[in-house]
C-alpha cells in the first residue's frame, strides 16, 4: 500500500492543489496494517472528492489501483447511493459522459479501465487532463462542498505519517 501513498505524494509534490481521500477509521485494524486508502490488501481506492460512494463504501469518484505481479492496474470509478439527490445524480452522469461512458437508468456504478499494466502513468494523464474538467463540472453544478478541504486532508495525512509509517 505504501506505493500508492508514494505515488499520490509524488504527484502532489508537483501539483500542490492535489488533495485525495485517506482512510479515516481503523475498522478491522486496517490503518494499523498499512491500508491507508479505502479498500483492502488487494486494492486501494484513491478518492478524489469528499462525497459518499454508496454501494462500494468508498468516496463517489476516484481511482482504484490493484497490483498483479509487477503490473499496476488503474480504473476510474464513479459510485453513489441509491437515495442520492438528483442534483448530484445529474453531475455523476455528466462525469461519466466526460470520460466516454454512459450511466444507464437505475445504475449506481461506473467503472472504466485506464490501464491494466501501467496504472501510475495513466493516473497522471487522467489527473492532468480529466480531473480539471471534473473540477469545472463540480463548480458548474454548484457542488463545491464535495471538494476535499486542505484541513481535512492535512489532518488525515499527518495522522498516517506520524502514527503508521
Amino acid at each position: 500500500m505504501i506505493k500508492y501513498l508514494i505515488f499520490c505524494e509524488s504527484y502532489r509534490a508537483s501539483h500542490p492543489g492535489f488533495l485525495y481521500w485517506l482512510r479515516e477509521r481503523n475498522t478491522g485494524g486496517k490503518l494499523d496494517e498499512g491500508i491507508w486508502f479505502q479498500g483492502n490488501e488487494k486494492y486501494a481506492f484513491v478518492g478524489l472528492y469528499d462525497a459518499n460512494g454508496g454501494p462500494k463504501r468508498t468516496r463517489s469518484i476516484g481511482l482504484a489501483f490493484t497490483t498483479e505481479d509487477e503490473n499496476v492496474k488503474c480504473n476510474f470509478e464513479v459510485a453513489f447511493p441509491e437515495d442520492e439527490e438528483q442534483k448530484k445524480v445529474k453531475f455523476y452522469k455528466q462525469v461519466v459522459k466526460l470520460v466516454g461512458g454512459n450511466l444507464s437508468s437505475g445504475k449506481l456504478r461506473f467503472e472504466k479501465e485506464l490501464s491494466a499494466t501501467d496504472g501510475f502513468t495513466e493516473a497522471v494523464n487522467f489527473l492532468n487532463t480529466i480531473k480539471p474538467k471534473i473540477d469545472a463540472l463540480v463548480k458548474k453544478n454548484n457542488l463545491q462542498q464535495i471538494f476535499i478541504t486542505p484541513e481535512k486532508f492535512k489532518n488525515k495525512l499527518q495522522a498516517i505519517l506520524q502514527n503508521r509509517i
